[in-house]
């Protein structure tokens, strides 16, 4: 994997446009609701060995308060294209995206982003909250692998970003 730098938005968004299924649901199904209730959560699809997953990563709880911001982390596995009856999946809870330093002791965050390139999500970028409402943006980097169902800390932003946007292109990923 590579991370594309000093490309034109035009031109990644045009690439990402015309190789990616930009359909929010292009299975036409209803999906299950997640575990519980969470939002500014980072969201990533891809298919792996004929079946389609769904993650979700990090986001904010149901209290909304700085003890609610979260780094759960969640999968959905919908099966193959040819299933349209899933009522049987469920969202599975899998580990805590982890956090290289934790943020004045807090270790959930907000406003990732997620990606994927083969057996592989990614998850970039986000922030904390603090009881004095203080953000702190986290440069952390991870990849999770569907197959081991773990995470692994890869080099860190340069410059720490959150509320952002990442494309992937064949094996490389942007980010803004």
């Amino acid at each position: 994997m590579k991370i594309l730098r000093n490309y034109p938005l035009a031109t990644l968004a045009a690439l990402f446009l015309a190789t990616n299924n930009v359909a929010a649901n292009p299975l036409n199904i209803e999906l299950p609701a997640l575990p519980e209730p969470i939002s500014n959560n980072a969201v990533a699809t891809f298919n792996h060995n004929g079946q389609q997953f769904l993650l979700s990563f990090n986001g904010l709880l149901a209290g909304r308060d700085y003890t609610d911001v979260s780094n759960k982390a969640f999968m959905l596995q919908l099966g193959n294209n040819s299933d349209k009856q899933l009522g049987e999946n469920k969202w599975q809870t899998i580990d805590n995206v982890p956090i290289a330093q934790p943020v004045n002791g807090l270790t959930g965050r907000l406003a990732s982003i997620a990606t994927s390139i083969g057996s592989k999500a990614y998850v970039f970028g986000d922030y904390t909250v603090a009881k004095d409402h203080s953000e702190v943006s986290v440069p952390d980097v991870y990849s999770f692998d569907i197959n081991a169902q773990s995470y692994q800390l890869l080099p860190p932003m340069p410059v720490p970003v959150d509320d952002s946007v990442a494309l992937t292109y064949q094996t490389d990923i942007s980010t803004w």
